[in-house]
């Protein structure tokens, strides 16, 4: 039988009733919680026995072996080298893995330091739920996607029998997308702001390069020179998300502000004494070294600008609604932008029924004309 005990101790605020137990798989003794009522931690110490016995809470079923009691956070450093595997052998992107990391964080600042035992499926729906209205559907699914992959973890090393957060399901992404974009205005607004004094040199390319392209904050990150052939005129954009490529016709702006920007950057090595960067991306610090982002100087800019509420992978958006707007089709979108199916152009489908109704009143404007001049 499990080792579980309660220790009463007195403080200032009156006596609590301490439960502690012996790890199975350390033999070390560990706290587990405290009650301000003894039965109450008596109630807590027959479930935890059950639970070390027998694998699940209510004790009814036997197992074979005991179950570890282990904490999120160490189920969750367990899972890490699973991601880190999945990424050397090709099967996840390192941009995928950051920003599992990033999410990973956020989650054990929640449920770090609980037993994975007390995860509880209503309580993770009500967080999951909260995050939805709080941040949004896409970040609160990527928190619910960790916890669930911590979970099935924890069952894969015994310190669960089964997935308590199975059936919760995740928020509909589309029915809350964004479809902010800008129109022609306010994006040259934006692009003489980017030329304005005060800001980082590489913002100007990087704003003409997601407005006539579409290029995302991570292939911008990741560019590097040899995708650029700046005397033929081409770009080559890497998606890491899909691992589709596409290479493109620089536009005469961006060709110039580009070749502005490697002068720079070549000027600032020269002062610097730096002979030789440590990378070949187009996008990052004078020595080669990666750029975290550029958070801050976008929201700069959008101030400048006189812009509100617009994000910097809305310039995809605008970029998507422009082709449509100049009559292109779901199909052109799906190509120019690197998505691999209709689904994600899908939600451009609104401007290009504009388009399409505004094309059917041409026609009966074109009709009602000839039946005019009859008259």
């Amino acid at each position: 039988m499990a080792s579980v005990w309660i220790v009463p101790r007195d403080g200032a605020r009156g006596r609590k009733y301490l439960v502690y137990y012996t790890d199975p798989a350390t033999g070390k003794n560990k706290y587990h919680k405290a009650f301000p009522r003894k039965k109450d931690a008596q109630d807590e110490e027959h479930r935890l026995r059950a639970y070390i016995d027998t694998g699940r809470n209510d004790g009814l079923r036997p197992a074979r072996e005991r179950t570890r009691p282990m904490s999120v956070r160490e189920v969750a450093g367990l899972l890490i080298p699973d991601w880190e595997a999945r990424m050397v052998k090709g099967k996840m992107s390192k941009a995928t893995l950051d920003g599992y990391k990033v999410f990973l964080e956020s989650v054990l600042q929640v449920y770090g330091d609980r037993l994975v035992m007390d995860m509880r499926k209503d309580e993770v729906d009500a967080y999951h739920a909260g995050m939805t209205e709080k941040k949004s559907p896409a970040s609160a699914n990527r928190r619910l996607f960790v916890l669930k992959q911590i979970c099935k973890k924890a069952v894969a090393l015994k310190a669960l029998s089964e997935d308590p957060l199975k059936g919760i399901g995740f928020a509909d992404e589309e029915k809350h997308q964004r479809n902010r974009h800008l129109d022609p205005e306010e994006a040259d607004r934006l692009v003489r702001a980017a030329k304005a004094p005060g800001f980082r040199k590489y913002m100007l390319p990087m704003v003409l390069l997601s407005l006539d392209f579409g290029a995302s904050r991570q292939e911008l990150l990741d560019m590097v020179w040899g995708s650029l052939d700046l005397v033929a005129g081409t770009i080559t954009f890497k998606r890491t998300k899909n691992k589709v490529n596409r290479t493109m016709t620089l536009t005469a702006r961006c060709r110039e502000a580009l070749l502005a920007w490697r002068k720079r950057q070549e000027l600032n090595r020269r002062r610097m004494g730096i002979g030789r960067p440590s990378s070949d991306l187009v996008f990052c610090h004078a020595d080669g070294g990666r750029l975290a982002g550029f958070r801050s100087s976008w929201r700069r800019l959008t101030k400048a600008a006189g812009i509100s509420d617009y994000h910097f992978h809305d310039n995809r958006h605008t970029f998507c609604s422009g082709i449509v707007n100049v009559g292109g089709t779901l199909k052109d979108v799906m190509a120019m932008i690197g998505h691999k199916d209709l689904r994600s152009a899908n939600r451009y489908s609104h401007v290009d029924k504009a388009r399409v109704a505004d094309m059917q009143r041409k026609i009966s404007e074109r009709y009602a004309r000839v039946a005019g001049d009859d008259g």
